[in-house]
């Protein structure tokens, strides 16, 4: 009897040991690793046992975990389908190469925060080849963070669709085919904020349609981009504290009710330019050795829906450097159309009544 006890007991001890060796590799933890090193396995997402690659990471990890991703190049297409952190061990290290197809990292899922990588040679279709892509199927995918990355050489660094409430800041965007952030449409709420955004092939910043709107732009270094540094079809968006630089438009405005503050806006073949926008407010930026410092374009029609006395410049000036200390008004030379079909401009003025008589100090690096 006393054998039978004992062999019952030893048998159980054995079975507890094998469930609990299969349930740990099984089961994961809030933490997976992956390490691009471990070519031989095995591979269980542990800190010794790391998976080889990201999505596998991903796959095996919960809502609300972490996957924590060695330095290394990693080419793969990552794709994001539920909340986490991604997190990579060095920015400059850590590399998600798509090898000129499709896209970095493409997220499908929202409340994702991806930082620490270089995400580098996407594809190049128009419509979504990025760094990383934000494209809301099924209106799941907003208030991402994207922080302290570097996405160069791609179509896009960041697309994003249909978009609401995510957060990029602190990242490098440079060297871009097309522009360093695009916003295509329905992207609203959404703060970028200190950036560098360089060298990009054809904008900077675009804000397309007329649905991406309350977006804040913040304290941006943004430098020789080829077209635009900023162009902004969205309502009621801010362009605030930004450093914009060395391209054909430093900012450009389509947006009604688009706030531009203490910017420093230089060295472009025009600082700023407002077309057919109405109340906006252009207040305490710095105007320096662009070619032409501001102009806009309105349209009578404007002048019917907005009474001459009430909007007498549509647009309010206030408190600019332009370019040297002036002892009067600045005037800004703009034209003035019949309509939005007939572009014969009539010349017309508007005014900044108290210009600033020195220049705004802005220490804005970015990224």
């Amino acid at each position: 009897m006393k054998r039978q006890i004992v062999g019952i007991i030893f048998a159980g001890i054995v079975l507890c040991g094998m469930l609990g060796s299969s349930l740990s590799v099984s089961v994961p933890s809030s933490t997976i690793y992956v390490n691009h090193d471990n070519a031989q396995g095995p591979w269980d997402g542990t800190l010794e046992h790391p998976f080889q690659s990201i999505q596998d990471g991903i796959n095996h990890s919960l809502d609300g975990g972490t996957v924590y991703v060695f330095s290394g190049t990693y080419y793969e297409h990552v794709r994001v389908n539920r909340t986490l952190t991604l997190m990579g061990e060095d920015r400059e290290t850590t590399i998600i190469d798509a090898n000129h197809s499709s896209v970095c990292v493409f997220l499908a899922s929202g409340n994702v925060r991806i930082t620490g990588f270089t995400m580098q040679n996407s594809g190049t279709a128009w419509y979504n080849d990025a760094g990383v892509g934000i494209k809301n199927l099924g209106l799941t995918s907003n208030g991402n963070i994207i922080e302290g990355n570097i996405m160069q050489y791609n179509y896009y660094g960041i697309f994003a669709w249909a978009s609401d409430n995510n957060m990029i800041s602190n990242n490098i965007i440079r060297n871009n085919i097309n522009d360093g952030i695009y916003f295509q449409d329905y992207d609203t709420f959404t703060t970028i904020i200190n950036n560098s955004i360089i060298g990009n092939g054809v904008n900077g910043i675009r804000m397309e349609g007329d649905s991406s709107d309350h977006n804040d732009l913040r304290s941006n270094v943004i430098d020789n981009n080829s077209a635009n540094g900023v162009i902004s079809y969205g309502d009621h968006c801010v362009i605030e504290g930004n450093h914009i630089s060395r391209s054909i438009n430093g900012i450009r405005v389509y947006g009604y009710s688009t706030s531009i503050q203490k910017n420093n806006i230089t060295q472009n073949d025009i600082g700023l330019t407002i077309v057919l926008a109405i109340q906006c407010v252009v207040e305490g930026n710095t105007f320096l050795n662009n070619q032409k410092d501001a102009t806009f374009t309105y349209y009578l029609m404007q002048r019917v829906m907005l009474p001459f006395v009430q909007f007498p410049q549509i647009t309010k000036w206030h408190a600019n450097f332009w370019d040297k200390a002036l002892s009067g008004p600045k005037r800004i030379i703009g034209k003035m159309d019949f309509s939005l079909f007939v572009d014969i401009g009539i010349p017309w003025v508007n005014m900044d009544f108290s210009p600033a008589h020195a220049p705004y100090v802005n220490h804005k690096k970015g990224g």
